[in-house]
């Protein structure tokens, strides 16, 4: 599915409905959790699609109040990333300096990810998981 945001092309990737396991995940006895870290494979950032020098993606965990993001092999260029409210904006490396960080929270159940960076044959960056907030 390719979405047009701003007159920009995303490809999207659905995580697809939280599992029972995803679902149920409490942290210990009698603490209700905030939401649940689901998994990215390369697979889902290989539907990232280069255009105009910006490597964009769109991310959709159905049912999310809001998402976050987990990062990884962030080496170079900037970062955005936006759902219905303002965009983060990440440097080189991220906030760590070390290319490993998670995105503050993206209110609703998509965020769009776009890179600006060296082009390379894969990705430009890693998506380890997904934090989906109930």
């Amino acid at each position: 599915m390719v979405l047009t945001v701003c007159g920009l092309a995303a490809q999207t990737v659905k995580l697809g409905p939280l599992t029972e396991k995803e679902r149920s995940a409490l942290p210990k006895p009698g603490v209700q959790a905030a939401g649940v870290h689901r998994a990215v494979s390369s697979k889902m950032l290989g539907k990232g699609k280069w255009k105009d020098g910006v490597w964009r993606l769109r991310i959709v965990s159905k049912g999310a109040k809001g998402l976050r993001l987990h990062v990884t092999e962030f080496v170079d260029g900037t970062l955005s990333v936006r759902g219905a409210g303002a965009a983060q904006s990440f440097a080189a490396k991220g906030p760590n300096g070390d290319g490993d960080f998670w995105t503050g929270v993206v209110d609703g159940e998509s965020v769009w990810v776009e890179y600006s960076g060296s082009k390379g044959a894969g990705p430009p960056i890693g998506i380890a998981a997904v934090s989906h907030l109930w």
